[in-house]
C-alpha cells in the first residue's frame, strides 16, 4: 500500500529502515502534502505480538487483508477486534 502512495528507494532520504517484519518509511500524503511516517507490519503470527509497541505513536491504522484468502478471514476477524480493543489505542 505504501508503495502506490510513493516509491522509495533505499538510498532515499525519506527511507528509514527495512527488516524482516517492518519497514519504516516517511512519505507525503497525496493532496494534503503532510508528511507521515508510516511503519508497515508484517502480517505474519510471530510478528504480530511486536506491533503494540507502537500503538501509541500511531494515528491511523491501514488493515490490509487479502479477501480472496478465504480460509484465514475468520483468524483475520479475531485479530482486528483485537487490537481494535487494545488500551494503547
Amino acid at each position: 500500500m505504501i508503495k502506490r502512495l510513493k516509491t522509495l528507494h533505499e538510498d532515499s532520504d525519506e527511507y528509514f529502515t527495512s527488516t524482516s517484519y517492518i519497514n519504516i518509511e516517511r512519505i507525503t500524503l497525496p493532496k494534503s502534502n503532510e508528511d507521515c511516517i508510516v511503519y508497515d507490519m508484517s502480517g505474519q503470527g510471530r510478528y504480530r505480538e511486536s506491533w503494540s509497541f507502537f500503538y501509541t505513536d500511531v494515528d491511523g491504522i491501514f488493515f490490509v487483508v487479502d479477501a480472496s484468502d478465504k480460509d484465514r478471514i475468520s483468524i483475520v476477524k479475531e485479530i482486528l477486534y483485537e487490537i481494535a480493543r487494545h488500551p494503547g489505542l
